[in-house]
């Protein structure tokens, strides 16, 4: 029996932005219409704040299970904070089809959702803000720009000597030549972005809960293990 086994980047060179939204959207509607089985999830501490969480699906031909390791103890090395896999089988027969690497996977699916709710409520934003400046934040600005004429980006990390390598790696992948901004006040990318997206290890919300400075802007949270639009 053989079945694939892709943890190597080579795998982000077979996923385009563009085609991962429009896969995400078949998705949604499958999950609007109950198409699916979804198990309850595990979620187990490991240590302090680092935990490991399970995650089983059932739909259309195939089993998917996500393993996802969640570690901010990983902050100050070289490990990512987020790590996973996902291992795929035929629904009919059990057999194992693939495992494949989780945390990029994570990084685009959890990007492309967001890409949808863009593209659906904010298709005309030209001014995206981004909190926190991970893998997780490169690819949410890529499907931003997939789905909207996004001029300008503003950036914001608590950690500024981190920023300067994600721009790097940001202009290296994206095909748009977009204008970015550094801002040291969270409250100045607020104002000035029609698109706010969070993408951090924070187990809380990181922007002000003040519903006034959000009014006309569409706002994508992703902090701890939760997101919302």
């Amino acid at each position: 029996m053989e079945f694939a086994i892709t943890f190597r980047s080579g795998r982000e060179k077979s996923l385009q932005m563009e085609d991962t939204i429009g896969v995400i959207e078949d998705a949604l509607i499958k999950y609007a219409h109950n198409q699916y089985v979804i198990p309850d999830r595990t979620f187990s501490q490991v240590k302090d704040e680092d935990t490991l969480l399970t995650m089983p699906c059932f739909v259309d031909d195939w089993i998917s299970l996500k393993v996802v390791t969640s570690y901010p103890s990983n902050r100050s090395t070289s490990s990512p904070v987020t790590q996973g896999l996902v291992m795929i089988n035929d629904l009919k027969t059990g057999d194992p089809l693939a495992i494949i690497n989780g945390t990029l996977l994570t990084a685009i699916k959890t990007a492309a959702v967001s890409g949808v709710g863009i593209k659906y409520l904010k298709n005309n934003a030209e001014t995206v803000g981004l909190v926190g400046t991970g893998l997780q934040g490169l690819y949410q600005l890529l499907a931003a720009e997939g789905v909207t004429p996004v001029k300008t980006i503003y950036l914001y990390n608590r950690s500024p000597e981190k920023i300067r390598s994600f721009i790097d790696k940001y202009q290296n992948t994206s095909k748009n030549n977009t204008e970015i901004i550094v801002v040291s006040d969270l409250l100045e990318l607020i104002n000035k972005s029609e698109v706010i997206i969070t993408a951090t290890t924070s187990l809380t919300p990181v922007l002000p809960d003040n519903a006034g400075i959000y009014e006309n802007k569409l706002v994508s949270e992703e902090y701890g293990n939760r997101s919302r639009i």
